[in-house]
């Protein structure tokens, strides 16, 4: 099976994923130079047995042949997306029929409570995001809402809440 994460920043849940699943090919892409460096020192061992590659780029211009990948995953990324249906274009033309595409991604609500999320983030509750997706070629599956523990950030103490949103290829 090969899986995708698109933006993985710093690699971090390459090693476990690779861990839980047998014959797993993983494959990550991350628009910053520098987060594709860290991820790559993270995961060195996992590059050096072919198990994971890495590639620098947009996810609105993907460097994959068209139907790559099963399974394509993103975590905290649907926000810097300025135009959503450029990458959701993308991710429908590398997966494979039928694959899945899953999006975590706090809900608005939550990140409303984040001094720093009024620059350069679109946010969604589940039903915005699945107009967006149905919008774009893809009709959800599945969600699940996560709801963390209290945490405390620039003073102030808050209940994060994500989705976990699964969709196939309408």
């Amino acid at each position: 099976m090969s899986v995708l994460e698109s933006g993985f920043g710093n690699g971090l849940f390459f090693g476990e994923l690779a861990r839980l699943a047998k014959n797993l090919k993983l494959h990550g892409l991350d628009f910053s130079q520098e987060m594709v460096e860290q991820a790559s020192a993270r995961n060195a061992d996992l590059i050096a047995s072919g198990t994971l590659s890495l590639v620098h780029g947009p996810s609105d211009r993907m460097p994959f042949a068209d139907a790559s990948f099963d399974r394509i995953f993103c975590i905290n990324v649907v926000y810097f997306w300025d135009d959503p249906a450029a990458h959701l274009r993308e991710l429908r033309r590398v997966l494979k029929p039928g694959g899945s595409f899953t999006a975590v991604l706090r809900t608005r609500s939550s990140m409303e409570q984040l001094p720093f999320t009024p620059f350069g983030f679109t946010m969604y509750e589940q039903a915005d995001w699945e107009r967006v997706l149905r919008a774009n070629g893809f009709a959800p599956t599945r969600t699940t809402v996560l709801r963390e523990a209290e945490i405390e950030f620039a003073g102030s103490r808050f209940t994060p809440e994500s989705l976990v949103m699964v969709a196939a290829i309408a």
